[in-house]
């Protein structure tokens, strides 16, 4: 796969050594982009980087069902879209708009002329969306980019001040919850029983009348065990004075940031506290490994993001965006 005009090149990343650096340098770069998360989801996928003389300007994660290109978000997935070269990072600004909307331009371009459907999550620093909105914006029969606004909510773990200090900034009913739990001696530890996740996040289901598919229940087990033995993510059991598991968490992280992932509860100890227990562990970890922010991966209802503010979470705005060839959105 290769389209060569003035200099610029499209084709797959073959090498996964080159996307991961590619991954790690851009700041629209995260952990559901590596490969190492990536074949967790047991579908195809393909890398596609646009080159300029020899340096990568944007690059691409297109997710497949044999040639049957997939809708973004995924099931456990975030942020997989467009990601653009580090170097537009150091660009004086008033030289990033010129630069963004070319590459865009050529990038989207080649990509539809290779894929009927494109679609984006894309990561919330990609700011400036243009040269997405005005793709084709002259032809429209040849088809536009619907978008649809989205939000996370970001914990900001940078504040060098301690611990302490950022606790005792959080809404008071999740330090009265704090409190009754460590006072009923719950206790967190790291865990690798894959199977006690597995029981906590069914019964959290069960007790609102839901059902886990089977395709949910192997992506459970299929990234939290990947996450374990290849060292980009942590499961953390709650447990009571007694020893049961009450509550358990999985958390990813990257070179910059972590990201909550799955969590389940026991519904007899809905109200002790033993969630707000382990958020908050999950938080101090956090800290400890210098990471710069905890993503909350969604604040789209509002009990959960209520729930996520409480922590201090800011919501931050993110996109998707689907293109069909041949369907406008106007």
């Amino acid at each position: 796969m290769t389209d060569t005009n003035q200099n610029v090149i499209l084709t797959l990343c073959k090498d996964k050594e080159v996307w991961e650096s590619f991954n790690a340098s851009s700041l629209q770069g995260n952990i559901f982009c590596s490969p190492l998360f990536l074949d967790t989801l047991g579908i195809d996928y393909d890398l596609v980087i646009c080159e300029k003389d020899g340096l990568i300007q944007a690059g691409a994660v297109i997710l497949r069902k044999g040639n049957c290109v997939l809708n973004s978000p995924y099931s456990f997935s975030m942020y997989q879209g467009i990601l653009l070269s580090g170097v537009v990072n150091e660009m004086p600004l008033h030289s990033r708009p010129a630069w963004l909307l070319e590459v865009l331009e050529i990038f989207l371009d080649r990509l539809s002329k290779r894929y009927d459907l494109l679609s984006f999550c894309l990561h919330y620093s990609f700011d400036d969306i243009r040269g997405i909105q005005w793709f084709h914006y002259h032809q429209p029969e040849q088809g536009r980019f619907s978008i649809e606004l989205r939000y996370s909510g970001l914990v900001d773990l940078r504040d060098p001040e301690e611990w302490d200090a950022y606790w005792s900034s959080t809404r008071k009913i999740r330090q009265r919850e704090y409190k009754k739990a460590n006072k009923e001696g719950f206790t967190i530890e790291s865990s690798i029983d894959i199977e006690l996740l597995e029981q906590l996040y069914v019964s959290t289901f069960k007790r609102q009348n839901l059902t886990v598919t089977p395709e949910t229940f192997k992506l459970v087990r299929t990234i939290t065990s990947a996450a374990l033995t290849q060292g980009f993510g942590e499961l953390l059991v709650c447990r009571n004075r007694g020893g049961e598991a009450i509550s358990a968490l999985v958390y990813l992280f990257d070179g910059r940031n972590a990201y909550n992932l799955i969590a389940g509860n026991s519904p007899e100890y809905r109200n002790s506290g033993a969630g707000t227990f382990t958020q908050f562990e999950v938080l101090r970890r956090c800290r400890e490994k210098k990471l710069e922010y905890l993503d909350f991966c969604g604040m789209n209802s509002p009990t959960r993001g209520d729930f996520k503010a409480s922590f201090n979470a800011k919501p931050v705005a993110y996109l998707v965006v689907n293109y069909k060839k041949g369907i406008s959105v106007e």
